[in-house]
């Protein structure tokens, strides 16, 4: 075999695992509709795929429990088998076992171990069910006839020199079979890049490969829709073509098997022709080859790039970097305006030629001087007015790159949501319960930063759905249900946010149970119990260790779940409510902001350092009285359009003074939303919206809560971005 470049086992790899996933959900909709002839194929075409593709660099394992379920799926196809449900289970198994194999492959090593071999075994007795044929003909394949190479496109396309007719020669004096095969490729297949190297795999089985044309170093960069293998073997040509007639890939096989009359003629034509228009011949073989693959190649570069994350990653750095300086820019510009405007309130009546500054010395001179420094002054003023537009064309400029850079991150959220209804039907299973997972919004983009990061906490949900809130079949028929709950995960774009929903039409939380569990663990007293709303009861799940599960299983129950899942969201500055409607139904909302990398925020100051309070957490700015303030319950509030408003003050939460109060006795208050209700956070200045380039903080050395990073803001000076909802619960948790 040859040795395969990283390039195309990446390409190869890369291929298999989305594969992996199109095989997953056809299997899935498969398993509810056995007459879906259009998943079967994908599937088929998914298997048989990743078989070819592992054959041609060299993956044994994984060429060899593709070929068992193709076998099996070929069969499915022409209706001679019928799925059941178990069937399904193997299947899918099957494909869990191709991606250990294909994950340690990745990491330089190769995977087989018992549990294949008992898999094989499963999928053998399925395709043991296959009906006998009605007759002996049935069992045959009749083959296709063989086209023929002549002598002259021997020539013409092989390249063959006298050295390798005399090689021929020696090796058909030995007893040895020596074909020419040429092979005209489908280019309309999927991995049609790689075909050629999949045909040289399996001659490579058996026989010597003497000569490829073109070269396998040409193949390897571009797609050639002909090639020409010359090989020794002990096969005969039928064999030949049974081991390499794969029908997705080849539209078709040529074959000249040579004798020692074949040589003589060749060896005689080569010498009738110039040597030199050997060089010629390899050139219009090369070109006319290449011409169609380059073709290819530039129509495939047209619809898709594919780009490392790391790239990216890169120049979102260096976009960092200069949004640092754009705004470093937009502060210069904002001094050079007041000095500007200084210069000219200052000297209003000399740049207007009302009078002439009183300069000492002869009035010449004098003159002279005043015209020099009028002069100067303009041409001042002229620059900043040219600075001032600059910089306008640097914001639109630099706005669209942040718009397309940000945009090279999101990927569709099917990213994440592709991974849920297999997990689904496991956990429905296990549980003995039915459920159908409706997935809507799957082109909503997200930040690639996020799809691990919100993973994990949308299982913990999913699983507290099967776990706590469907029903069992026989008691949602008695309720008067179908007896196969329904989930509805759900992605949209609101506004600067990502909205994912996931609702179910269970039996709801029980807020009684909730209330009497929190009460006998002691998480809330009778007091404080008497005094909550339902929506704040509601809110009790997310205290941790809190759990109304009655059986502990390994899906739930052991008070892990929500306040996981609550406090992941957090970090990656999001937020999650809840609803539930008793017997009918429960809905959890998550809202996520829409990147990871550049926020607008709102710069602030406190105790004379900045701060940073993201936008998507702003619902207006007001400036109050010290006056306005009253306390209420305890609680510090301020009037806002009739309703009463709790604030806290960043100056008292980092440094534990008083409020801050400006000379002129105003108060900067920020107003956020927290859940359903609206805080005002108090600051000593407000400076105004700037893009924020969000600078991760080493956790072991800076844990102080309410902070979640840094950022380099347009003086050079370091602000630290607040995470409003964590420092408003525990503002409010203290007190």
């Amino acid at each position: 075999m040859p040795d395969f470049s990283e390039e195309l086992i990446k390409d190869f790899l890369d291929e298999a695992f989305e594969l992996l996933d199109i095989m997953e959900q056809n299997l899935l909709i498969l398993e509810k509709n056995q007459g879906d002839s259009k998943s079967i194929n994908e599937i088929f075409r998914c298997v048989h795929t990743i078989k070819g593709g592992a054959g041609t660099v060299g993956f044994k394992e994984i060429q060899d429990l593709t070929h068992i379920m193709e076998d099996v799926l070929d069969l499915v196809r022409k209706k001679l088998i019928l799925l059941k449900f178990e069937d399904i289970s193997i299947l899918l198994s099957c494909r869990d076992e191709l991606e250990k194999m294909l994950t340690l492959r990745q990491n330089g090593a190769s995977y087989l171990d018992d549990s294949t071999n008992a898999l094989k075994e499963k999928i053998y007795s399925i395709k043991a069910r296959r009906p006998a044929p009605k007759n002996e003909a049935q069992k045959l394949k009749t083959p296709e006839p063989a086209e023929r190479i002549s002598a002259k496109q021997t020539i013409d396309e092989a390249g063959l020199s006298h050295y390798d007719l005399s090689l021929i020669s020696d090796l058909l004096n030995k007893g040895e079979n020596i074909f020419i095969l040429k092979y005209y490729f489908n280019k309309n297949y999927e991995m049609k890049e790689v075909s050629s190297f999949q045909i040289y795999a399996l001659l490579n089985d058996v026989s010597e490969i003497i000569k490829i044309n073109p070269a396998l170093d040409e193949l390897e960069k571009a797609f050639y829709p002909q090639v020409l293998f010359i090989i020794s073997t002990d096969r005969d040509e039928n064999a030949l073509r049974d081991k390499t007639n794969l029908t997705d890939m080849i539209e078709s096989i040529a074959i000249l098997k040579m004798t020692p009359d074949t040589v003589k003629n060749l060896d005689q034509m080569i010498e009738q022709k110039n040597w030199k228009q050997k060089t010629v011949k390899e050139d219009v073989i090369k070109e006319s080859g290449t011409e169609a693959s380059e073709s290819e190649v530039q129509k495939r570069n047209l619809s898709t790039l594919r780009v490392e994350s790391w790239k990216i990653d890169e120049l979102l750095n260096y976009l960092g970097e200069i949004v640092i300086i754009k705004a470093a820019l937009n502060q210069l510009g904002i001094d050079f305006e007041s000095a500007g405007n200084d210069i000219k309130s200052t000297l209003r009546e000399f740049l207007n030629g009302v009078l002439k500054l009183n300069l000492t010395g002869d009035s010449d001179i004098v003159k002279e001087k005043n015209a020099v420094l009028l002069n100067t002054l303009n041409k001042l003023f002229t620059s900043f007015d040219a600075y001032a537009e600059s910089l306008q064309k640097i914001n639109r400029i630099l706005i669209a790159l942040q718009e397309n850079v940000m945009n090279m991150r999101m990927v569709p959220i099917q990213m994440v949501f592709s991974r849920f209804p297999r997990l689904i039907r496991d956990m429905a299973e296990r549980k003995n319960k039915k459920v159908n997972l409706v997935i809507e919004g799957v082109e909503t983009e997200i930040d690639k930063g996020m799809v691990d990061d919100i993973f994990d906490p949308l299982i913990h949900i999913l699983r507290n759905s099967i776990d706590h809130g469907i029903e069992m079949p026989e008691e949602r028929l008695k309720m008067g249900k179908p007896e196969t709950g329904k989930m509805v995960l759900k992605a949209t774009h609101e506004g600067d946010s990502i909205v994912i929903e996931l609702t179910d039409d269970g039996k709801g939380i029980d807020i009684d149970a909730l209330k009497k569990k929190a009460l006998e663990s002691g998480f809330i007293t009778s007091d404080t119990a008497s005094k909550l709303s339902q929506k704040e009861l509601l809110g009790l799940i997310f205290i941790p260790g809190l759990s109304t599960a009655k059986l502990v299983t390994d899906m739930s129950g052991r008070g892990v779940g929500m306040d996981v899942v609550k406090r992941k969201i957090e970090e990656i500055g999001g937020s999650v409510g809840v609803s539930t409607k008793r017997g009918k139904e429960t809905k959890i909302i998550i809202h996520l902001p829409l990147t990871l990398a550049i926020i607008q925020g709102l710069l602030v100051l406190v105790h004379s350092m900045h701060y940073v309070i993201p936008v998507a957490s702003v619902e207006e700015t007001v400036i109050i009285k010290a006056g306005d303030l009253r306390e209420i319950n305890g609680k510090l509030t301020f009037e806002l359009r009739g309703k009463f408003i709790p604030v806290m003050s960043l100056e008292k939460y980092f440094y534990h003074n008083d409020i801050p109060v400006a000379p002129d006795g105003k108060i900067f208050c920020i107003v956020s939303k927290y859940g359903e209700n609206l805080v005002g956070i108090l600051v000593s200045d407000v400076l105004g919206e700037q893009d924020i380039v969000i600078k991760s903080l080493n956790t072991k050395l800076i844990k102080s809560p309410g902070i979640s990073a840094a950022t380099i803001i347009g003086n050079g000076d370091i602000g630290y971005i607040i995470e409003t909802g964590q420092i408003i619960a525990q503002n409010f948790k203290s007190a």
